[in-house]
């Protein structure tokens, strides 16, 4: 098994017309392994610059780690966090990583306080006023 940073995944995701060896050394590299970990910093940064970067909608980022998920080449770390997390990004119009934070927060049955008022929709949040 190897681990893959976020340039790597992104490369294995995305054809980016700026980095084509990076893509090809990375896909080619990657065809040898059964299996490869991704770290769960790695996804939240993909996700981050698959949207500022690549312009990336929700539903294509849903659609693309959704594949990810269903195959099983790929070993997400905390894989029930960030299903979770993606689920909560699916449904509102919360970033990932408030998503992310959220479903760390519910999995150690914690309430989550905050001064984001979009988290209030979400279970388990209470709005802090200043």
């Amino acid at each position: 098994m190897v681990a893959v940073d976020t340039n790597v995944l992104l490369r294995l995701l995305v054809d980016d017309p700026d980095s084509p060896g990076q893509c090809e050394a990375a896909r080619a590299r990657l065809r040898e392994e059964d299996r490869i970990f991704v770290p769960f910093v790695t996804v939240v940064e993909a996700v981050w610059v698959l949207r500022a970067s690549f312009g990336y909608s929700k539903q294509q980022i849903l659609a693309v780690f959704g594949r990810m998920l269903e195959k099983q080449t790929y070993r997400i770390a905390r894989e029930e966090i960030f299903r979770d997390a993606l689920q909560a990004f699916a449904g509102s119009n919360i970033e990932f990583g408030d998503c992310v934070i959220h479903a760390e927060a519910r999995r150690e049955d914690a309430e989550l306080l905050t001064f984001d008022r979009k988290l209030k929709r979400l279970s388990g949040v209470e709005v802090l006023r200043a």
